[in-house]
């Protein structure tokens, strides 16, 4: 299996799962917007969108939402702070979002392996 790793900077946190990048592909071509959001893959976290608010649901979503936000911040003490990797370069999820792997560059930490130690199951696709 083939990785394919590019250095990336994290834009916003649209849920538990979901990051907008800005992603650096080498050669001076940066990679944004649409194209640049990935899916943390093998990682399914509770929703935050189509949910009632006052629901369990919405309530998980907006926890895992708020331990990948915390996560993030102790990675951006550099430029270019994060590493994501893919294994094929069409690896796209059912929405059409990238799924990837995110590394901290800093000290290494996995988040999708992080959001599983946190969570358990719970957020294992």
């Amino acid at each position: 299996m083939k990785i394919w790793q590019y250095r990336a900077d994290v834009e916003r946190v649209v849920d538990g799962d979901t990051l907008d990048l800005s992603i650096d592909l080498g050669f001076g071509v940066i990679l944004t917007g649409d194209e640049a959001r990935i899916r943390l893959r093998d990682i399914d976290t509770a929703e935050i969108y189509g949910s009632a608010k006052d629901s369990d649901e919405y309530a998980a979503g907006q926890r895992h939402k708020e331990f990948v936000e915390e996560w993030i911040a102790h990675g951006t003490d550099q430029e270019w702070p994060f590493l994501i990797e893919t294994s094929k370069d069409d690896e796209r999820g059912k929405y059409g979002r990238w799924l990837a792997v995110i590394k901290r560059r800093n000290d290494g930490a996995v988040l999708n392996d992080d959001l599983v130690e946190e969570f358990g199951d719970t957020v294992r696709s």
